[in-house]
């Protein structure tokens, strides 16, 4: 129920419904209780919302934050095929990445327990969405927290980071009563500074967690009994 009171609260939530059910795949009748009562939670929440519950999440679906990577790619396509948005390909773009992500680091990821699987779908969740604010990094630190136990400050340092630089994109840029001599905030610091620095802080991420993963299998290896 808690699961589906998250998830009718913001849907994203349910990236961390995938921790319980890894540590629940060899018991299928409590998988499916977990499942059946988390399912019937969000459609009695969304019931009683409305219609309209899920207009918003529509619409962030297709945009592209100025501040995140994506907008990098965003110009690049239009620069090379025209004006348009996109939006299809940005999407195909960001899942093949949350997927690529997510692999590398559950790969590395010392030891496979709930919170430790949320917390990994999330933070790949975090590095390879188009539309991204860095008040959406508390639910990472929320499953980093419960994971504690993992030994994982790389990650957690990881995303430490990426809420530093992409806070200093939106906090101090605020549209809302800025001076104009300000402006620069937006257009140099959200819109170049921070999309670059994100895009090399998620290359940095793949790149640890491809290392962590692979020292991970090699320690596996040694430590196997030899025939």
């Amino acid at each position: 129920m808690l699961l589906g009171l998250g998830i009718g609260v913001k849907l994203n939530a349910g990236l961390v419904a995938l921790g319980p059910a890894w540590e629940l795949r060899r018991s299928p009748r409590r998988l499916a209780v977990v499942a059946g009562a988390a399912t019937a939670t969000v459609l009695l929440t969304y019931g009683l919302a409305g219609p309209h519950v899920l207009d918003q999440v529509g619409a962030a679906s297709k945009k592209v934050s100025l501040a995140t990577p994506w907008q990098l790619a965003k110009t690049g396509l239009q620069a090379a095929f025209g004006p348009g948005a996109y939006s299809s390909w940005i999407q195909l773009g960001s899942m093949l990445l949350l997927a690529c992500l997510a692999w590398l680091v559950l790969r590395a990821t010392p030891r496979a327990t709930a919170p430790a699987v949320s917390a990994a779908l999330v933070a790949a969740w975090l590095f390879a969405a188009p539309y991204a604010l860095p008040w959406y990094d508390g639910l990472a630190f929320a499953l980093l927290a419960m994971a504690a136990g993992a030994s994982w400050p790389a990650l957690e340092t990881f995303v430490l980071a990426r809420t530093a630089v992409l806070s200093l994109g939106y906090l101090p840029a605020r549209e809302a009563m800025r001076p104009a001599d300000l402006l620069w905030l937006k257009t140099l610091i959200r819109e170049r500074v921070v999309p670059w620095s994100l895009l090399a802080l998620t290359l940095a991420l793949a790149w640890w967690a491809a290392r962590a993963g692979a020292r991970a299998r090699r320690r596996s290896a040694s430590a196997a009994p030899r025939p």
